[in-house]
């Protein structure tokens, strides 16, 4: 069925990559346990995802030196797979779009992918 599809859009955390970007800084700034628990609050139902997120954004106040930084230290991994699924999609045609918080940083990520249309958001 995707590979019928017109376009494709890709979450970038956990999906093309293997980890969460907000977990990845956090843990980089040295404030992992409390975007943990913020995050387990959104999943659980207790707060809203939209509230979840503004208050890790809050907590985290990233600046792009901390995302350079933490990207330095721990540059992001593609899942199995993924690079594969997107050449085979762009080979047929199929725009392919991803979807990321830190989307200067990230672009840094598909340079390998000239023609690929990234969404901001």
């Amino acid at each position: 069925m995707i590979l019928d599809a017109d376009c494709v859009c890709f979450d970038v955390d956990s999906t093309v990559i293997t980890e969460e970007g907000l977990d990845i800084l956090a843990k980089s700034l040295g404030l992992e346990d409390e975007v943990k628990e913020l995050t387990t609050s959104a999943m659980s139902g207790s707060i809203s995802f939209r509230l979840s997120l503004s208050q890790r954004l809050q907590l985290l106040k990233p600046r792009c030196i901390d995302i350079d930084n933490c990207m330095r230290t721990h540059p992001f991994k593609l899942n199995n797979g993924i690079q594969y699924l997107i050449e085979l999609l762009k080979d047929r045609g199929v725009d392919v779009f991803l979807l990321y918080l830190f989307i200067l940083q990230a672009m840094s990520l598909f340079t390998s992918y000239p023609d690929l249309d990234i969404l901001l958001l």
